[in-house]
């Protein structure tokens, strides 16, 4: 659940979902270590709540119970 200020996603701006977005993001999320050979380990716990900042909003994720 995605949520800026009390207003659902939908109504953030059109570009939210675009490629530099999700790489800004994934900094904030958890991921996986990678080893030598390239290999990913398994991500580590979700955190139960982050915040990004973006053009000026900041949102607020909360993962639900099934992990979307």
């Amino acid at each position: 659940v995605v949520a800026a200020a009390g207003v659902a996603l939908a109504a953030g701006p059109a570009d939210m979902f675009s490629a530099s977005f999700w790489q800004t993001m994934g900094a904030a999320g958890p991921r996986g270590e990678q080893g030598p050979q390239g290999e990913r380990g398994p991500a580590g716990p979700a955190p139960s709540s982050w915040t990004w900042t973006y053009n000026g909003v900041t949102y607020t994720c909360t993962p639900s119970s099934d992990g979307s």
